[in-house]
Formats: C-alpha cells, structure tokens, sequence
C-alpha cells in the first residue's frame, strides 16, 4: 500500500475519534493538566465500528490519545474480557499477539497538548503513530469520510507522517 493513503486512511480515523472525544466531553481540558495523571480509556462508535478511546499524561502539558477501532472483545474467551480486556487504557489491548488479531482491527495514537487557556490542540509535531494494523481492516478506512478537526485545533495541519508503521498482520 502506498504511504501516503496509508497515512491518510489512518489520520482521518484519529481526527473521527478526536472529534467524536471532544463532542462527549472525554478528553480533560484542565489547563497544565493540573491534577490528572490516572490514564482513562472509553467506548464509542466510528465509522459503525466499535472503537476504545484512551489518554494518558504524557507530561509537560501533554496527552496520548490512542485508538483501539474495530474492538470487538467478545471474539475471546470469557475470563480474558473479564479481566485484562477491562483496562481500555494503553496503546493496545494487553493481549498476546494472536488473540490481538481476533478483537482489534486497528491501533494508532497521537499527541495532544493542553494549552493554558484549557483548549486542546493537536501537537505541532504531532506524528500520527500506528501500533497495529489487521489486513482485513484496512479497507474498511477508505469508508471514513474526511473530517475536519471540531472541538480542537490543528496548527498547521498537514499531510500526516506516519510513524512505525507496521507490516499487515493477516487475520
């Protein structure tokens, strides 16, 4: 798959689930992030797939914002969603690798900044990073419609760069 529509399947995805964060009131706008430091993770819809949301304190006035999209945890055993498929926080569901390719069609995440006004924006530098990506799943991108961020800004937004970008895992 060429870079560049790699990189914008995946940066449409994250704008959807930004937008998606900022419409329910997820992400926390406490200017300096003055008092948060447990990460907090959440299920919503994008683009009609199941998808977990999380961030974490990155520091300085930072946030990690992952997205977990077409998570479907009951492809698994019981005892696995009752326990580890609980935490919806990190950049991937803390599975081994196999059982990732049954519940997860994508992982990729983004920096954030809180300014100190309590707005967000995306980080100046901001590389949307991809963890994980299902064969299978990739197609199913190219359904997302373009969005523009809403709630949040993007200086200087521009053709996304993707980092650590990952083989295909076949399903």
């Amino acid at each position: 798959m060429k870079r560049k529509r790699y990189s914008k399947r995946v940066e449409r995805l994250i704008l959807h689930a930004l937008n998606e964060a900022t419409r329910i009131g997820f992400i926390p706008v406490k200017p300096g992030l003055e008092g948060v430091t447990e990460p907090e993770g959440t299920e919503i819809i994008v683009g009609g797939k199941n998808t977990v949301i999380n961030w974490s304190n990155a520091g300085r006035g930072g946030l990690r914002f992952n997205v977990w999209w077409d998570y479907t945890p009951e492809r698994c055993s019981d005892s696995l969603r009752k326990g580890r498929l609980r935490d919806h926080t990190g950049t991937m569901p803390d599975v081994s690798s196999s059982t990732r390719r049954t519940i997860v069609g994508l992982c990729a995440g983004c920096s954030l900044c809180v300014l100190e006004d309590g707005s967000i924006q995306l980080s100046r530098d901001s590389e949307f990073i991809v963890e994980y990506v299902r064969n299978d799943t990739v197609h199913l991108l190219d359904e997302l419609p373009d969005v523009e961020p809403s709630g949040y800004s993007a200086p200087g937004r521009r053709k996304s760069d993707i980092t650590n970008e990952p083989r295909l895992h076949q399903q």
